[in-house]
């Protein structure tokens, strides 16, 4: 999983509270993420920000260098990024919750795009379906 993405219980660790009330509040819209299948996935800055402020996710952010972080990737390199399985992204591609494009027979997706929706707590395909 990317270094910065975690999910309930990583949040829930983060932040001293329960996975369920974690989920509800992401439900809520009080702690932003994203659902990509059946499982959470949040950008750790995002939730450092809504909970403590924006100081704390300066410095989270500052942990990795945006420079290396990917652009176009496969949904093999977006299950490893998100730590959901292959099947689960596949589905959601097909679906037309992650948005894809279809390149020589192969799937392509633009990693900024996912990372932000599940920064901002959006859906990843920023309809509000899911």
């Amino acid at each position: 999983m990317h270094p910065q993405i975690t999910d309930l219980a990583g949040v829930a660790e983060m932040i001293g509270a329960h996975p369920r009330t974690v989920a509800t509040r992401a439900r809520n819209g009080e702690i932003p993420g994203a659902r990509v299948g059946a499982a959470w996935r949040f950008w750790r800055p995002a939730v450092l920000t809504a909970v403590v402020g924006e100081a704390a996710a300066r410095h989270a952010s500052s942990e990795v260098n945006m420079a290396d972080e990917p652009q176009i990737i496969t949904p093999k390199e977006l299950t490893e990024l998100l730590g959901v399985g292959q099947l689960t992204v596949m589905s959601l591609i097909h679906a037309g919750k992650i948005p894809a494009t279809k390149i020589g027979g192969r799937y392509r997706i633009f990693w900024p795009a996912i990372r932000d929706a599940i920064a901002a707590g959006r859906p990843l395909n920023h309809e509000g379906d899911q």
